[in-house]
């Protein structure tokens, strides 16, 4: 989910999330394949009925590349100021994410101020403030899945991750046309339950949490 895919002629990269027996915890749990949209769409849809640990499918579009025609129907999120966008200066631009049912992305924070907006479907958000960083078992700073936490969300292992039972968190279901913000630094788990289609655009980042993320990371 941190890789960015780009239309590229008629084919797309797409983003694999590969079943849990074939991921590691030292190996990227994805890989990227080169099929048509057409094709793509059809192994979105057959994930409605699939299971959940087979491979699932996930393509990103950025509108600095080959994807700016985003902007045709998001004009509000052209970078200005305005109330998406606390510092426009920084932004890079929108990032929209089409995926299965089933796809998620590990417990996380990032830095910048984050506008989350729902096209299609429905995603679950646990989200938890920088507060709770000493409890989210965060992978080193030196480690490729860095502001990450460690083990897997959908069965937690409490004996080896004994914090994660003092978290205070958020359960949000984002569905169609609502969205969510997400202050820097907070963390966040997310877990598609349909097929959707969901966008995003970043405005810098705040300071309010980068203390306590720091040290945290620090561990």
């Amino acid at each position: 989910e941190r890789l960015v895919f780009v239309v590229l002629c008629a084919r797309i990269h797409v983003h694999v999330t590969l079943s849990s027996t074939a991921a590691t915890a030292h190996r990227p749990p994805t890989k990227t394949v080169h099929m048509t949209f057409d094709e793509f769409m059809s192994t979105a849809h057959a994930a409605e009925h699939a299971s959940l640990q087979s491979d699932h499918w996930y393509l990103q579009l950025r509108t600095k590349g080959t994807s700016e025609w985003i902007y045709e129907d998001l004009k509000e999120w052209r970078p200005q100021f305005n109330f998406w966008f606390g510092d426009p200066t920084a932004n890079q631009g929108i990032d929209c994410r089409f995926g299965a049912r089933g796809i998620s992305a590990s417990n996380h924070y990032d830095g910048g101020r984050n506008f989350i907006a729902m096209l299609r479907g429905k995603k679950r958000y646990i989200i938890a403030p920088p507060t709770e960083c000493p409890n989210m078992h965060l992978f080193p700073q030196s480690h490729p899945e860095a502001r990450h936490s460690m083990g897997d969300w959908a069965n937690l292992d409490y004996k080896q991750y004994p914090n994660y039972l003092k978290v205070k968190a958020i359960n949000v279901v984002l569905s169609a046309g609502e969205v969510l913000y997400l202050p820097s630094y907070w963390f966040h788990h997310i877990i598609s339950t349909t097929l959707s289609i969901q966008c995003n655009c970043r405005s810098g980042m705040a300071l309010r949490g980068r203390k306590l993320t720091n040290k945290c990371d620090s561990l």
